[in-house]
């Protein structure tokens, strides 16, 4: 049976076309951060408070990304992390990342070009960074931040205090404002590349300390800088926070 003449077959055509283009992918090339909001380019899954919820930290297994999910370009860096913060402007991270320039804009032991763990502290503007040592692509390690004696903050990977590294606050009367499991670019490069994948059925899944006991974070809320997206499932399974991998900026937890 033929249905319509030329002008049905334009308006196949153009609805086809419609339908097509909502499966292009997002180009890399769009990537617009750093935004006012953030210095950098950043991908996160999170709790926050304006008050003391006794949050005392946070740890999830973080899997180092496979040659081929990485490519961090001359200038940049990428990392993913466990993170707490008092959302004033002090932080403190651990996890694995790849800094390509020199030197590093800040204080610590931190290198360059090179895949390596590590632990940052955040003061404002000011940041330290402190290297704990080469890091092989696709290896799975607890990271760790952890408020303990004296009030302080450290960070540990594999149940081990890295550095003698420990910073302190005052808002939420000293504990965590913020934990995440936290992706971070640098520049906003649209020729980076990086994957921030996290948990695992096998490994530590993303749990919150209050003093007294783990317990599994279920339920949290997600931010996305242009650029960067994520995939599931979650909490089970291994999911990944992603940067310049197109098509993923609407996944949550």
């Amino acid at each position: 049976m033929r249905i319509g003449g030329r002008a049905s077959r334009v308006i196949v055509v153009l609805a086809l076309a419609a339908i097509a283009l909502l499966f292009v992918p997002s180009s890399a090339s769009a990537a617009t951060c750093p935004t006012p909001a953030h210095n950098t380019c950043e991908g996160f899954l999170y709790w926050r408070t304006t008050s003391d919820q006794g949050w005392q930290g946070t740890r999830v297994s973080i899997g180092n990304p496979a040659g081929s999910q990485m490519n961090v370009v001359s200038g940049d860096f990428a990392h993913s992390t466990a993170e707490a913060d008092d959302q004033s402007g002090e932080l403190i991270q651990q996890g694995v990342h790849w800094r390509n320039h020199s030197p590093y804009p800040g204080g610590g032991t931190c290198t360059s070009n090179s895949l390596e763990y590590f632990v940052e502290i955040l003061h404002g503007s000011a940041a330290d960074c402190y290297t704990e040592g080469a890091a092989n692509t696709t290896d799975t390690n607890l990271q760790e931040v952890l408020r303990g004696s004296g009030g302080n903050w450290r960070a540990y990977m594999n149940g081990d205090w890295k550095d003698g590294v420990e910073t302190s606050w005052t808002p939420c009367g000293g504990d965590a404002c913020q934990i995440s499991s936290f992706g971070e670019e640098r520049e906003g490069n649209s020729n980076t590349e990086w994957a921030a994948k996290f948990a695992g059925s096998q490994s530590y899944p993303w749990k919150f300390w209050n003093g007294t006991v783990w317990s599994q974070i279920n339920n949290c809320s997600h931010y996305y800088d242009t650029g960067w997206g994520g995939s599931g499932p979650f909490p089970g399974g291994i999911w990944t926070l992603w940067y310049n991998e197109g098509g993923r900026n609407t996944w949550g937890c």
